[in-house]
């Protein structure tokens, strides 16, 4: 298991449970989620699985959404959404999704935290040249 800034963290190709990097805070062995999307700037959707939502509603303090927007020209912003989701999809749903605007809007109900402000890190300690926007 790879070790970042401290935690113990598992990504990549390895069959998480709520995300796609997991991270184990050392001492007290709390996990948390980063669910990570890519969509280029002006894509209308944004899809999530209904585990993820699950995840995230289930672990509110816990998990965080990443959008990174590919802007162009080798390019990105990465919005970090906390609580991105109010409710659990219908009993059959297996993937649903958002208008991405929308979802990065303050109405969209997630708590999108303002630029330069630096991101709680998932793997204890803080990555500088991570931010919230």
């Amino acid at each position: 298991m790879p070790r970042c800034g401290g935690a113990r963290g598992r990504g990549g190709c390895d069959r998480l449970r709520g995300g796609d990097i997991e991270s184990r805070v050392p001492g007290t062995g709390h996990l948390r989620f980063l669910e990570v999307k890519g969509r280029v700037t002006g894509a209308d959707t944004v899809t999530v699985t209904k585990n993820e939502i699950l995840t995230s509603l289930n672990k509110p303090d816990d998990f965080s959404l990443a959008i990174v927007e590919f802007l162009g020209a080798d390019a990105h912003r990465v919005h970090y959404l906390r609580r991105p989701f109010r409710r659990e999809p219908d009993f059959g749903v297996t993937s649903v999704n958002y208008d991405f605007a929308e979802l990065l809007s303050p109405r969209g109900g997630a708590d999108v935290s303002p630029q330069n402000r630096a991101a709680p890190s998932l793997l204890e300690g803080q990555h500088p040249t991570t931010s919230f926007v």
